[in-house]
């Protein structure tokens, strides 16, 4: 089933909910009502949460984990091909679920993450940043096997770790300003009639002024979207960063060591010198640390 795990995405998709306006006349309206028909559009969102509250039942209530299995399966078949967006954000629900306290099957977690991260491009950087949180089990070599496996498999892990941060850091515009926010309504130019500030467009009937409060609303909606942009990249780095430490002291203190890697992934991804000498000195620590264990196993045990 993993090799069906190839798509492609939009940062965001946006329904947009219509009003049917069906024209009657006075015969016509009460003995033949018309009924609106849904948009594909509207079919699919009704779908998509559909399978969301399916699986926030499963979050909530303990099933079979066999039961989650068939159903993840069932998303895949249904999801892969009919929509993009929303299969990778059923598919992270999934593997969020699967890692939860009530299924603790974080190895299928990490194999769905996995082959999505690796086979889709243009990930939405919410949504790769989430499917990335789940490859945590992989830092365990227990479960990889040989030493050269977990070398290898170690290695393409923590490349996945830091796109994330290369895209977060690649998208913050240092120069923007947060504290200048964005208004929540345009007010119409003077002379307009009557002034609301956030009136529809179409109440001015004055097509320049029309025109000018047309611009004005535009040019706040592109505004906004900036501004909770920025925040959210500023919000992003902090927590992610720390998921990111988190992961690399604990991959790297495992056997066999790697430092020389780790260091130079360190330079060659992270701007913050702060950040790489925390890493670093806690890897180092936990090495000394589990070559003290070893050493003291390795004594004669007094008689």
């Amino acid at each position: 089933m993993l090799n069906k795990i190839t798509v492609n995405s939009s940062l965001v998709t946006i329904i947009l909910a219509g009003i049917l306006v069906v024209p009657t006349d006075s015969f016509g309206a009460i003995d033949n009502p018309q009924k609106p028909v849904p948009s594909s559009i509207d079919n699919i969102d009704k779908q998509f949460q559909k399978d969301l509250e399916s699986l926030h039942a499963f979050r909530v209530k303990n099933r079979k984990p066999e039961d989650l299995r068939k159903f993840v399966i069932g998303v895949q078949n249904k999801w892969h091909q009919k929509d993009e967006l929303n299969y990778l954000k059923l598919m992270l629900e999934s593997c969020q679920v699967l890692r939860s306290p009530n299924y603790n099957d974080g190895f299928l977690a990490y194999t769905y993450a996995n082959t999505i991260l690796k086979e889709t491009k243009n990930i939405p950087l919410d949504i790769e940043i989430g499917f990335v949180e789940c490859l945590w089990l992989q830092y365990d070599n227990t479960l990889v096997g040989a030493e050269k496996d977990w070398l290898q498999s170690r290695s393409e892990i923590t490349k996945l770790w830091f796109h994330p941060l290369q895209r977060i850091e690649k998208d913050i515009d240092k120069n923007f300003n947060l504290n200048t926010v964005p208004a929540n309504t345009v007010s119409p130019p003077p002379g307009s009639g009557i002034i609301l500030p956030g009136m529809p467009a179409s109440a001015i009937k004055d097509p320049e002024l029309r025109a000018i409060y047309e611009a004005d609303i535009a040019k706040n909606k592109e505004q906004s979207k900036k501004y909770l942009y920025q925040h959210q990249l500023r919000n992003w780095r902090r927590t992610f960063t720390a998921s990111l430490e988190n992961y690399l002291i604990l991959a790297y203190s495992k056997r066999p060591y790697n430092r020389e890697e780790l260091e130079h992934n360190l330079n060659l991804y992270v701007k913050d010198e702060s950040f790489k000498k925390r890493v670093l000195a806690e890897v180092d620590k936990a090495i000394q640390h589990n070559a003290q264990i070893e050493k003291n196993k390795s004594a004669p045990q007094p008689q």
